[in-house]
């Protein structure tokens, strides 16, 4: 009995330090901030897809994670693969200040592009 209780009492304990554990997709964004900060964009995109890629569960942290990715292609001059993250996130994340952010993307991008095409001609 007293193992049993031992072994409960020390899962609570693990699910609870577990939890205030910050997941691996936060640090991998901090770290991109952090880069972009420094203006290093290409090291920054590597680092918000490594987070991206190796932790797809944290919905928010994936989220958040998109929207500097998108945020990041578009300070690149990658026009084409800012829109496609900003969309994606609209479609993956309806109704959240994260398709929010991304659609304010997209209007810059839209604007952007016009502004290339005007300046094309």
């Amino acid at each position: 009995m007293k193992h049993i209780l031992f072994c409960i009492v020390l899962t609570a304990f693990a699910l609870t330090w577990a939890a205030d554990e910050e997941p691996a997709v936060a640090a991998h964004y901090k770290k991109a901030v952090l880069l972009r900060d420094q203006n290093d964009v290409a090291a920054a995109i590597e680092e918000v897809g490594k987070g991206i890629a190796l932790n797809p569960q944290e919905e928010e942290w994936l989220a958040k994670s998109e929207v500097l990715s998108a945020e990041l292609y578009l300070k690149q001059g990658a026009l084409t693969s800012a829109e496609v993250t900003a969309r994606q996130i609209t479609l993956l994340y309806p109704e959240t200040e994260f398709a929010t952010e991304a659609q304010k993307l997209l209007e810059e991008i839209n604007r952007l592009t016009e502004e290339e095409s005007v300046q094309a001609e």
